[in-house]
């Protein structure tokens, strides 16, 4: 009776916890947000500036996919991140490598939260996949010019133009990198699925829903016993 009390009254909140509980088990994950969905409750991709390592919600009633949930990224990695940010907010992918601890936080792992929707926030302009395609592409150039920023402030050399080695090298930013093609939405999602263990931001057949809705209208979902037969359409993926 209390927990259906606070599903009815907090379900962000308690959708939050719930998901939490679950943080090591995708196969519940996907049933949940899920449920997320049937109940209204809206979500967001994971983000290395409003996340936790847990799911949580932020000030417009959102859950946010916790940052552990995050195949490959544990407790440490993600320590280091809100460790970092509490200096203030990561202003792009260069900002972000400058700042954490490369020991920590690997290649694979950044790799994984690109791919995960986690940097979104901090991209170039132009849609998720468009950003997520450029992040990829510089992911090597900002994680050798955080190395260097950390040999030089490990041998007491200051940058001649600014604090840090990102401020004095403003030739690297995404603009060297906007010949980047975008990523296919396939390779998108695919990239979600790998790293989060679920499709978030849409679903392989999304392409094909209206053909099938004129050949096949029933979805699984929606059925119900009866003697009437039914067709439906399913995507096999193992």
């Amino acid at each position: 009776y209390q927990t259906a009390w606070l599903k009815a009254h907090f379900p962000a909140p308690f959708m939050a916890a719930v998901l939490s509980s679950e943080l090591q088990n995708t196969d519940k994950i996907v049933t949940l947000i899920d449920e997320c969905r049937h109940i209204g409750v809206e979500f967001t991709s994971p983000n290395v500036n409003d996340g936790f390592y847990l799911f949580s919600v932020n000030q417009n009633n959102q859950v946010v996919y916790g940052l552990g949930a995050i195949k490959g990224l544990g407790e440490g990695p993600v320590e280091s991140i809100l460790t970092a940010r509490k200096e203030g907010p990561f202003t792009d992918i260069f900002d972000f490598c400058a700042r954490t601890d490369a020991r920590k936080l690997n290649k694979r792992a950044l790799e994984a939260m690109i791919r995960g929707g986690a940097m979104d926030q901090i991209g170039p302009e132009g849609d998720i996949s468009y950003r997520r395609a450029v992040m990829l592409a510089c992911m090597d150039e900002a994680v050798k010019l955080a190395e260097q920023h950390i040999r030089n402030q490990v041998s007491g050399m200051g940058d001649l133009f600014g604090d840090s080695i990102v401020d004095s090298a403003p030739e690297i930013s995404y603009l060297a990198f906007d010949d980047v093609k975008s990523l296919s939405v396939k390779d998108r999602l695919n990239g979600e699925k790998d790293t989060l263990g679920l499709y978030l931001t849409g679903h392989p057949i999304d392409e094909y829903e209206s053909e099938l809705k004129k050949m096949f209208p029933h979805r699984i979902a929606n059925l119900r016993c009866g003697k009437e037969s039914l067709t439906i359409s399913v995507m096999i993926v193992a």
